[in-house]
């Protein structure tokens, strides 16, 4: 029962870490796409709006 909450937690880390992490590339590929100049694509605007924002 013990291992059981054990493992329910660190499956929730897991899923919080890779979701942090995930979320980090894609800001920094919005980021790397405004730097070389091409125009971000809208799939990048819509979920980071205030990363773009403070970017432009």
């Amino acid at each position: 029962m013990k291992l059981r909450k054990r493992l329910e937690n660190w499956r929730k880390k897991v899923i919080f870490i890779f979701m942090v992490v995930l979320y980090c590339v894609l800001v920094l590929y919005c980021i790397l796409l405004a730097a070389v100049g091409l125009r971000v694509p809208s799939r990048c605007r819509c979920p980071f709006p205030l990363h773009l924002q403070v970017l432009t």
